[in-house]
């Protein structure tokens, strides 16, 4: 008689599945955006060519330094081993736009892999913190966080920095709960990764050393009541962790090989790259100004919907008697970043706001939870209410895709295909990565001045008027359009175009945020007088 093998147990299928392929369709879904290209469309992205030049610097040495710190870059550069071991054996050439966009494709679908590892991480870190179906809601509300759907499909360094964090987050959670010896370590190594893939993080991680010194204390004085604070501070687990730390910071930071180029980054992001983007001044004003415009990005990242849950979530949160003394934590995370770093460069992106959008969702998340679980209850209309909400999120975060897939510029470049000779002289007046791609074009930037088309007289002049009204008000690329509109005679405008979408949930007027970049108003002017140089 044959026996049968006992079949094995199949996974189920679980609601967490389901937000994790979600996530996955919201940041893949316009990863083409402004490709193929040379530069893209997406502000401060990192392009194929920073990576080669790095790797041309004998391998991110010879003094190479960026605004931005290495550690990614060497992901990506690891990424591009088989093309450049191909391109050594002449199978195909890097400086190809094939070859190029497919190196611009692998640096977008990391950060596509790496915005649905962090909604994972989230409902891992949620899982730790209170129960499964809060940690679900935490994880689908960070999916829908918009500009982390934005950042999510583009080779910023937003997501990737953000992964690290929310790594290292798991493991302190776990330092708090069993204070195991690994868990210290492996929060090191996660939190410098993250601290080597973009500086800024280091204002989560400010008052992080002070809640697990205190959690640790606690938990030694139930066994032993006469420790001093000084005693504690001798714990191995500070010391192993601290030489870890140090050790792959030096490590990824390339010192010994490029200490010239560490410095240079350093003195770079301290002074020359930080001044020019302050906003609001340091003063009491100032800072209330900056609190205000703050609350505004985390709303605009959220939704209404969600920023009301969110809030009413920490409002009930802060006045429980019993309190969750690690979603206590997490609210000195959001804390001591503002304090250490929104506070000091005196502006703010959306995308700044990410991380403590994501610590928001988990009291979101425990507060839908409790509403759902207290009483049953009206329990139909309370299912029916979420729905309805959620629903409402999806659209409103998926609003960013369909405005990258819609974009204008791909209607302006179909027109200008049809309707400008490539023999003509086309002239931009924006960065080209506000502009329609220009390939097949004899195009120039044009300097910011009305006598630059006395110099050149292009046939063909094109505005982005969104940059050309957010830029401020008496910066030369304003008053250039101004100047062009009234006392231009020489040119006609021919194409004005913005895409229009029926149902159009984003509203960031007065929002500082990569996302007004997509979908601009675009003008194209002709010359209608014989060019004198000619």
């Amino acid at each position: 008689m044959i026996k049968q093998r006992a079949s094995s147990p199949r996974k189920k299928i679980s609601a967490i599945h389901f937000i994790l392929v979600l996530s996955f369709f919201l940041n893949i879904f316009g990863i083409w955006w402004g490709l193929p290209s040379d530069r893209g469309w997406a502000a401060d992205e990192i392009t194929p060519f920073e990576v080669l030049s790095g790797i041309n610097h004998e391998f991110f040495s010879d003094n190479w330094y960026h605004k931005y710190p290495p550690f990614h870059y060497y992901l990506l550069s690891i990424l591009y081993i088989p093309f450049l071991i191909l391109h050594k054996l002449h199978a195909l050439n890097m400086n190809s736009l094939p070859v190029y966009t497919t190196l611009f494709y692998l640096g977008r679908f990391l950060s596509v892999l790496m915005g649905v590892a962090i909604v994972f991480f989230v409902y891992k870190c949620g899982q730790e913190i209170y129960d499964r179906r809060s940690s679900l809601f935490a994880a689908l509300m960070t999916s829908l966080i918009v500009p982390f759907v934005y950042y999510s499909k583009m080779a910023n360094l937003d997501v990737p920095y953000i992964f690290w964090f929310m790594l290292s987050l798991f493991f302190f959670i776990r330092i708090l709960k069993s204070h195991q010896t690994k868990y210290y370590v492996l929060l090191a190594i996660a939190a410098v990764f993250s601290l080597c893939t973009k500086d800024q993080v280091y204002g989560l991680y400010f008052l992080m050393p002070l809640v697990i010194f205190f959690s640790d204390w606690m938990y030694k004085k139930k066994a032993n009541n006469s420790l001093t604070l000084f005693q504690a501070l001798l714990d191995r687990n500070y010391l192993i962790s601290s030489v870890v730390a140090i050790v792959v910071f030096l490590t990824v930071h390339n010192v010994f090989f490029n200490f010239r180029g560490f410095f240079n980054h350093f003195r770079l992001i301290i002074g020359q790259a930080r001044v020019p983007f302050q906003i609001y001044e340091n003063t009491f004003f100032g800072q209330m100004r900056l609190l205000w415009q703050t609350l505004r990005q985390i709303q605009f990242s959220l939704g209404w919907p969600l920023f009301f849950l969110c809030l009413l979530g920490m409002f009930v949160f802060l006045f429980q008697k019993k309190k969750n003394l690690i979603l206590l934590a997490l609210l000195l995370f959001v804390i001591s970043y503002y304090l250490t770093f929104i506070a000091i460069i005196l502006y703010n992106y959306d995308r700044f706001n990410i991380p403590i959008c994501i610590i928001f969702t988990f009291f979101g998340g425990k507060y839908l939870c409790d509403v759902i679980g207290q009483r049953r209850r009206f329990f139909r209309i309370k299912v029916l209410s979420l729905t309805v909400l959620f629903v409402y999120a999806c659209l409103y975060s998926f609003s960013v895709d369909m405005m990258m897939v819609k974009d204008s510029r791909y209607y302006v470049e179909k027109w200008m295909k049809k309707n400008i000779s490539q023999e003509s002289l086309v002239a931009v007046t924006c960065p080209l990565v506000y502009a329609p791609r220009l390939e097949g074009f004899k195009w120039y930037r044009m300097e910011r001045s009305l006598r630059a088309f006395n110099r050149k007289w292009p046939d063909y002049v094109i505005f982005n008027i969104d940059y050309s009204h957010k830029v401020a008000g008496n910066s030369k690329e304003y008053q250039l359009y101004l100047q062009f509109h009234r006392k231009n005679k020489r040119y006609k405008l021919i194409l004005h175009h913005r895409t229009h979408f029926t149902l159009k949930l984003l509203r960031y007027n007065n929002i500082l945020t990569n996302i007004a970049a997509i979908n601009p108003e675009i003008e194209i002017f002709k010359s209608i007088a014989p060019n004198p140089i000619l």
